[in-house]
């Protein structure tokens, strides 16, 4: 009898101490809320931060909904801000139904800037994700709709972009199993026969020269031209950023990237941003001169 009032004591003096915590975190969350809207960026954070989407790195469900990991927002975070911001917890995860759901606060510099709920799917018979895993599932879901709702990678929810990156990086195939058609990524081989494609779907259009470029994706162009580095046998920034400045259409600039790219490893982190910030410039100029063709010549 003893024991159990005991433990009685132990929990209502848990349940006193867990609301303090949580009427603290909320009175300090309050002292935030006047720094809303208040965060300010410089034009090089504003570009870095809003870099558009590097296409290979999205991904597809099953289902069809593309999507990013949720290391990209964490990596764009990291880019821009350093450690200057933090996801802010609401208390513990809880449980409803089959589902984990957690709400965090984002805040970069000491600044409030959203408030999101995330939420994973959980399943105890489930040998693969543990109570454990399935919480950080849902506060990296909080990172994503946080992210989203101060502007990044908004592209993936817009219809022209997703039917766009469909058709050229995904596809269609039927599940005997599941008796339905699902979707899955291409293999990057058949994203490359694509984009070299000259009228026949599926096969080899530039023969000896594509298996070439297939084996060896960073010395050849789409065309099946060797890249010609530098002197050492490496391309400089410099050399790159020319390269792309150079470039005379959307599909010459793509060529050049997917040929060059990979030295960016070995780049500064100062020139791979410049040189990153040169391309999604050059991507958005020609972008802008195809949409002013298409208006001009659609006016009577």
């Amino acid at each position: 009898m003893e024991m159990t009032e005991a433990l009685k004591t132990m929990e209502t003096l848990e349940g006193i101490q867990g609301e303090e915590v949580v009427n603290n975190f909320e009175a300090e969350i309050k002292k935030l809320i006047p720094t809303a809207g208040t965060l300010t960026l410089s034009e090089r954070e504003r570009e870095i931060l809003y870099r558009p989407i590097d296409e290979t790195r999205v991904e597809i469900r099953p289902d069809g909904l593309i999507f990013l990991p949720w290391t990209e927002y964490q990596t764009r975070l990291k880019d821009v801000f350093g450690l200057s911001w933090m996801l802010l917890p609401v208390g513990m995860p809880k449980q409803h139904g089959d589902l984990i759901l957690w709400t965090f606060y984002l805040a970069i510099r000491g600044k409030l800037c959203g408030c999101g709920i995330g939420e994973q799917q959980y399943r105890a018979n489930n040998a693969q994700m543990s109570w454990g895993d399935a919480v950080e599932g849902a506060k990296s879901n909080a990172l994503t709709r946080l992210c989203k709702s101060i502007g990044l990678f908004t592209d993936l929810w817009r219809p022209a972009f997703v039917n766009e990156w469909k058709e050229r990086y995904a596809e269609k195939y039927w599940d005997v199993q599941k008796g339905k058609f699902l979707w899955r990524k291409k293999p990057i081989e058949s994203v490359h026969v694509q984009h070299t494609e000259t009228g026949t779907s599926g096969r080899f259009p530039y023969g000896e020269a594509y298996e070439r470029f297939s084996r060896q994706p960073e010395r050849y162009t789409q065309t099946g031209e060797e890249a010609k580095p530098s002197g050492n046998g490496r391309t400089s920034p410099e050399e790159l950023m020319e390269k792309i400045r150079s470039t005379a259409t959307l599909e010459n600039l793509k060529d050049v990237w997917k040929t060059y790219y990979h030295y960016l490893e070995a780049f500064s982190p100062e020139d791979k941003d410049n040189i990153l910030v040169a391309k999604d410039r050059r991507k958005q100029e020609f972008i802008a001169k195809s949409n002013e063709r298409g208006f001009f010549n659609g006016r009577k």
